[in-house]
């Protein structure tokens, strides 16, 4: 009997142990599981129903690690415009070379709901190849200071002023890399420090401020509700097609024929109104002849056109031509971004949003020849495009927002006729890569598909 218990006694021991081990598997196992839920949840991956909590939470993350780095130190305060100011300037360094002078002004002092609209009023002038240094042309620094008295009592009110000075007098052109710069950065920096209103930004200029606003408005027309060059006018010799969803104004007196102003102010609204024609849609764009007016116009009418415009930060249809201007090669606008370049190449992009099929629809062309480089100077016609052939190698990413689209479907693509689906994943992490590439609240998006163009 001694064997027989001995024998009993080891089988329930095997048998305890057995059973022991899989209550310990099965503990590890759900161990594991809730790790593997929390690093989902580390990711940031987020319901469709907290996207607008998280993207409050993303901004208000983004704006508290700026400050944190003191970069409101970069720029000046908004001066209040009141009876015998006297105008405090600083410089703002864009890079270890170029300096930009600038003043800011508020017009009033209750704030709009919303946030105060932002107004960058550029100066005339131009270039002077033989000055003695970036800043030393009085040409340009009388007409800096003439902005500045138009910004404080002839352009809207209740609304802030940043008013710069030309960078570089021997270069003496707005549309040059170095203000792109400065002006994204300015933009960003107002957006958190001066309460500015980001779908209530205006961009206007006189004379070479006009013809800087038109370039600018063609590079980074994402950035703005409406714009306004006076006393100039470009022709041809820019991308107007990139000004769907940017309303566009040009005034400019019937006798000013310096330069062939009047003809070529006439001849770019011409091409805009091409586009409109074709798309009714979009291209919204006036041009006020000044009847017995030069070179001198003007200069309050114009400004006062613009604030009845708030831009849509989320247009369904994208149009934009990516081309460079100075050492500047343009990305995209809106939603819609290149990843890459195709070296000398200019890229012609069409993207359109369908909301009630869940769809995205993308028109992908490059020049078949390299692009013809043409500086904006002298207004010169854009060369003629040539054959346009699929561009193909260029990676695009497509950001998406809830407003646009179903995010919690599949959403189908068509990218030159190639077609497929994709199930988007929205996730923390895309709206923080967003905001720091965009510095907007409006930009903050949950999620993205990056694609390339076969």
């Amino acid at each position: 009997f001694t064997t027989i218990y001995k024998l009993i006694f080891m089988m329930m021991k095997k048998r305890f142990f057995l059973k022991t081990s899989l209550m310990a598997l099965a503990m590890s196992s759900s161990v594991y599981a809730q790790k593997t839920d929390a690093a989902v949840n580390i990711r940031g991956m987020v319901k469709l129903e907290d996207v607008a909590e998280t993207r409050k939470k993303v901004f208000a993350e983004y704006a508290a690690g700026v400050k944190k780095a003191r970069n409101e130190e970069n720029f000046l305060m908004p001066q209040l415009v009141e009876k015998g100011l006297k105008v405090k300037t600083a410089k703002y360094k864009i890079d270890d070379v170029n300096l930009m002078p600038y003043a800011v002004l508020q017009r009033g002092k209750k704030m709009p709901e919303g946030g105060w609209p932002l107004y960058i009023a550029m100066h005339g002038g131009g270039g002077n190849a033989k000055a003695a240094g970036p800043h030393a042309w009085r040409v340009n620094t009388g007409e800096w200071h003439g902005q500045m008295r138009f910004s404080a009592d002839r352009y809207p009110d209740n609304a802030v002023y940043f008013v710069p000075r030309m960078v570089d007098d021997r270069h003496g052109r707005w549309w040059k890399t170095y203000n792109v710069t400065a002006f994204d950065a300015m933009i960003k920096h107002a957006i958190l420090h001066w309460k500015v209103n980001p779908n209530k930004v205006y961009m206007l200029g006189i004379s070479e401020g006009g013809y800087g606003t038109e370039v600018l408005s063609c590079l980074i027309p994402d950035k703005f509700a409406a714009v306004d060059g006076m006393a100039c006018g470009s022709g041809t010799s820019i991308h107007v097609e990139n000004l769907r969803n940017l309303p566009s104004r040009t005034d400019v007196g019937e006798h000013d024929t310096a330069f062939g102003r009047i003809k070529k102010a006439v001849s770019k609204h011409e091409k805009i109104e091409e586009y409109r024609k074709k798309d009714p849609e979009g291209y919204v764009n006036v041009l006020a002849v000044q009847k017995g007016r030069g070179h001198g116009i003007d200069y309050k009418v114009g400004p006062a056109w613009l604030p009845q415009f708030t831009r849509n930060p989320h247009p369904t249809k994208v149009v934009y031509t990516l081309f460079k201007t100075d050492e500047l090669k343009t990305s995209g606008a809106y939603w819609l971004q290149a990843r890459n370049d195709l070296d000398k190449k200019d890229i012609y992009l069409t993207g359109e949003m369908n909301k009630a099929g869940n769809s995205i629809t993308i028109s992908a062309k490059a020049t078949k020849a390299d692009a013809k480089y043409q500086a904006p100077d002298w207004q010169q016609a854009l060369a003629e495009a040539g054959e346009l052939v699929p561009a193909k190698g260029l990676k695009l990413r497509l950001w998406l927002h809830e407003s646009q689209l179903d995010l919690s479907k599949p959403i189908s693509l068509n990218i030159n006729g190639v077609k497929s689906k994709v199930t988007p994943h929205l996730n923390e992490k895309a709206m923080k890569e967003s905001v720091r590439k965009f510095g907007d609240p409006n930009y903050i998006y949950p999620s993205y598909i990056d694609v390339e163009v076969k």
